[in-house]
């Protein structure tokens, strides 16, 4: 009885490993798909900005470089 009851513990303690991998795996991929989320929308947000810049006739923004003095 004694070795069924081992046994039986040690799946116990091998589904809560693997729970606990479970949860921690999910917690990435959660993470991982707000980071996409937050990509795709700066993507879509230049797209648009490039696209409103090419409607407009803008070809190119210079920026104002003190260090070199000069525009980029």
């Amino acid at each position: 009885m004694s070795c069924f009851l081992a046994d039986v513990q040690s799946r116990v303690a091998i589904l809560e490993e693997v729970s606990a991998c479970s949860t921690e795996a999910e917690a990435r991929a959660r993470q991982a798909e707000e980071v996409r989320d937050g990509l795709t929308t700066s993507l879509n947000q230049l797209t648009a900005d490039r696209d409103w810049m090419c409607d407009h006739g803008i070809a190119h923004v210079s920026i104002w470089c003190p260090r070199y003095r000069t525009y980029y």
